[in-house]
């Protein structure tokens, strides 16, 4: 026969109360990553599906074409961190471009990796205290370091010689 005092009793209680916290607080904080690592999953996969299937439509303008899928990469590239960025942006564009056009697609995966990766990391780690012109900044310098810098255009004029 086993006798428990008040003492024993309310310290044996208080430990598996305890426990029962802890566990419970691990459940909850692995059910939220799991969660927020779904999303972030869904979210990036729908993005680059929609850049993949914009990919081969353009806009002209003076200088080139606008390519729909830019669109698609600076949103990415405010909604997500620099991996999810490059991901949509780079990846996207490579596969878009190996379905529809393959002979500019690893220039594509740098320039649009780049691109992606350059916006995200300006939108999300600076002017923390005005992340509206934290993306305005980040989405005008994602778009010169495309336009202005012309490296897709560089390497077609290079392969029409």
């Amino acid at each position: 026969m086993i006798i428990f005092s008040c003492s024993d009793y309310f310290i044996l209680s208080n430990s598996l109360y305890n426990k029962r916290i802890t566990n419970a607080r691990e459940k909850i904080t692995m059910q939220a990553t799991t969660r927020k690592t779904t999303v972030w999953l869904c979210t990036t996969a729908m993005l680059m599906a929609l850049n993949i299937a914009l990919s081969s439509f353009g806009v002209p303008v003076p200088g080139g074409h606008l390519y729909l899928n830019d669109i698609v990469i600076c949103a990415a590239a405010l909604l997500l961190d620099p991996v999810g960025a490059f991901l949509v942006g780079g990846v996207g564009a490579f596969l878009g471009d190996l379905f529809f056009y393959p002979t500019p697609m690893f220039v594509s995966l740098v320039t649009h990796g780049l691109q992606a990766v350059a916006i995200s990391l300006i939108a999300h780690r600076t002017f923390k205290k005005h992340p509206a012109v934290a993306s305005a900044v980040g989405a005008l310098v994602g778009t010169l370091l495309v336009w202005k810098c012309g490296l897709r255009k560089l390497f077609n004029e290079k392969l029409m010689k």
